[in-house]
């Protein structure tokens, strides 16, 4: 089966792999990536309205689930995966993307470069593309670079945005802009524009990078394909068809407000909240310098045609709009990330690269590709293929159970265990408890991790993580905080507390506590009466 699939392209440079090969590749390639699954990153913040929807939780109650979804079709993909597999849907989701991103960097490279020409030439490049997207390449560069940002250096774009995210999450999505591109450079125009507009529907922060993308096509299809005026307008209502409903949904969910409400949330999130994916001053470094040569060295690479062109279009647009972002700082143009592009536009440059060099080896080391060494070397390939398959599995495996070990698991866990429709909780703004809403499946007044995308939202969501850093910098060491007076503020049923503030409250108080943390339950403190619902 391994050598089938890198046998399986024609002389036309066309891959004619069977579904079976090319599945069998993908999930390869997939499992190879690692990741985790379990509530991390912008998982918190992108994960509350599917799990909502799902179920088997009383996250109904919470104020930020009560908000417009900026994700509804993202939404209903959680939703599905959970009701059907629980938590490991997450994961599945996570390795179709990581695969369908393998197919898709796999599919151009071969398109563009003459690899078919021999199944080791054809081996190398595949295995090569494994490791470059690997848990093993990534721990090696974290090595090598004494940083963890160090493992992104082939397969991120500018500003940390990426599509091989630690986890399933609605940046993954972007994958779909790399099919895209590959059924453009197939002739499948209408195809290539249906699956990019998808892509935006399935992540509504990909709407601008998208919208490039297809205006990247249009001047390549009025420029080099000689379209006349009729078909690229038919082209482009065609397009206005599928994007149209993702701008009406995002305008009547998230405008509405003053202009001065939207200047401020907008400006909060740019400048103050997330500017190192905003504010392009932010990013000006080495990487991005990094990111930059590797683009324009695949625009060189691939020759003349209509990659090249695809390319020059897209470093030019988003390259034009982040230098007008650097120079205006305008927060709405920061927040639609005009540089997005590059987040598949790098991976593809490592892997379009990578297949220039495997391209021209049987020239700088002829001796590997004798038939006597044929056999030996496809060996070797695919005993490497599969230290990368156990390197990925290793680390995935790992990062779920390091997500479930600890004090603030433990807390969570005994919170999901006793959780009832009434309970409300409040919490410290710490990484720890980023989690806790979607872990335990209860409501929580505000975490700093999971923020609403309205305007006046994302001031209240902000005014709220204020308050809550006001009350536990105040809490009273070697006293205890007034339980009536934070049901009265705050409207919450239980308090997280870490044990390191030394409260003495009553032992009555406690629910629950560990070597971290205290769990106050606040109708046990009052004494009597149903505790202050929200």
């Amino acid at each position: 089966m391994f050598k089938q699939l890198l046998m399986g392209v024609n002389a036309r440079n066309r891959t004619s792999v069977t579904p079976l090969q090319l599945t069998l590749f993908a999930l390869l390639f997939a499992l190879s990536t690692g990741g985790s699954c379990y509530y991390v990153s912008n998982q918190n913040a992108y994960f509350i309205h599917g799990l909502k929807l799902a179920g088997d939780n009383f996250l109904a109650g919470d104020w930020l689930a009560s908000l417009p979804s900026p994700l509804p079709v993202f939404d209903q993909i959680l939703r599905l995966l959970y009701i059907t597999m629980g938590e490991k849907g997450f994961l599945v989701g996570y390795v179709f993307s990581m695969g369908v991103l393998g197919f898709g960097l796999m599919a151009i490279s071969l398109r563009t470069f003459p690899l078919h020409r021999s199944v080791v030439q054809l081996g190398l490049f595949l295995v090569g593309l494994q490791f470059i997207f690997s848990a093993l390449f990534s721990k090696l560069l974290i090595m090598a670079t004494v940083t963890s940002k160090g493992q992104l250096l082939f397969t991120s774009g500018m500003a940390w945005q990426r599509l091989t995210t630690t986890g399933f999450e609605p940046a993954s999505f972007g994958v779909g802009l790399v099919v895209a591109l590959y059924l453009f450079i197939s002739h499948r125009v209408y195809a290539a524009v249906f699956v990019t507009l998808l892509t935006c529907t399935l992540h509504t922060g990909l709407l601008l990078t998208s919208s490039l993308t297809v205006a990247a096509f249009l001047w390549i299809l009025w420029r080099e394909k000689g379209w006349s005026w009729r078909r690229l307008i038919g082209l482009m209502l065609f397009a206005a068809l599928f994007i149209a409903p993702v701008v009406i949904y995002v305008v009547i969910n998230f405008g509405g407000e003053s202009a001065e409400i939207t200047q401020r949330a907008r400006a909060f999130l740019a400048f103050k909240y997330i500017p190192y994916h905003v504010d392009a001053r932010y990013w000006v470094s080495w990487e991005t310098a990094w990111y930059l040569f590797l683009m324009t060295t695949a625009t060189y690479l691939v020759g003349r045609g209509t990659l090249r062109s695809f390319f020059l279009m897209l470093l030019l647009l988003g390259g034009g709009l982040s230098v007008v972002q650097y120079i205006t700082r305008d927060p709405l143009l920061g927040l639609m990330f005009p540089w997005r592009a590059s987040s598949y536009l790098v991976p593809l440059s490592s892997a379009l690269i990578l297949a220039w060099i495997v391209d021209r080896l049987p020239q700088m080391a002829p001796g590997l590709f004798k038939k006597s060494r044929r056999r030996a070397m496809l060996g070797v390939l695919l005993v490497f293929s599969m230290l990368l398959v156990g390197s990925g599995l290793y680390r995935m495996q790992s990062a779920v159970q390091q997500g479930e070990q600890g004090p603030d698991v433990d807390l969570m866990r005994h919170i999901r265990q006793h959780r009832t429709a009434l309970d409300h909780y409040l919490v410290p703004q710490t990484q720890p408890m980023d989690r806790l809403r979607l872990y335990a499946g209860v409501p929580v007044y505000v975490n700093a991790k999971s923020h609403p995308f309205g305007n006046q939202a994302v001031l209240t969501w902000w005014d709220r993580g204020e308050r809550v850093k006001a009350f536990y910098g105040q809490l009273p060491a070697g006293g205890c905080f007034s339980p009536e007076e934070v049901q009265e503020a705050f409207g919450v049923t239980h308090v997280v507390v870490e044990t390191e503030k030394r409260l003495q409250c009553p032992k009555r108080c406690e629910s629950y506590r560990n070597t971290d943390y205290v769990l106050y339950a606040l109708a046990q403190c009052v004494g009597s009466g149903e505790p202050v619902n929200r």
